[in-house]
């Protein structure tokens, strides 16, 4: 997405404060909100990070934050949430917001089917553990309870 459609979009609902943006190494795109409120600038390791935020912001803020994808140049972590929860109402409202969430529900009826392959694969995941785990909790009989007394 490119900084200055994201700019516009983010002008319409933001509710409070500035939102600057900078993707990898480029310049501050600054975005303000009718009233005052926190002032955060943050710089985007790189342009798809920029795609996430707009399209999965309740996720994509916290993970790119968490993964180093997302740096906070000025201003703390709690004013960028003060300046997010701000808007939020505004976003669940707005045109873009509600295109996204419109896709995502038709797009997800897709991506949960449980195709054969893919069910193996589940299960795999969760259940093809090492004895070595199960050796810690259960017991000779592979049994468990919800309590472990040390005597009778």
């Amino acid at each position: 997405m490119h900084i200055e459609l994201a700019g516009f979009i983010l002008r319409q609902f933001m509710a409070a404060g500035q939102l600057s943006i900078a993707v990898a190494d480029g310049p501050m795109h600054h975005i303000k909100a009718p009233r005052t409120g926190p002032q955060v600038a943050i710089r985007l390791a790189r342009r798809g990070i920029l795609w996430r935020l707009m399209l999965h912001p309740d996720l994509a803020f916290g993970e790119s934050y968490m993964d180093g994808d997302l740096q906070i140049e000025s201003g703390t972590i709690d004013d960028l949430m003060a300046l997010l929860i701000a808007s939020n109402n505004q976003w669940n409202k707005h045109w873009f917001a509600r295109l996204v969430m419109a896709f995502d529900t038709h797009l997800s009826r897709f991506s949960s089917f449980n195709f054969p392959g893919r069910s193996k694969r589940n299960v795999a995941h969760h259940y093809d553990l090492k004895d070595s785990l199960f050796d810690i909790f259960l017991d000779t009989w592979r049994q468990y309870s919800c309590a472990y007394f040390r005597s009778p």
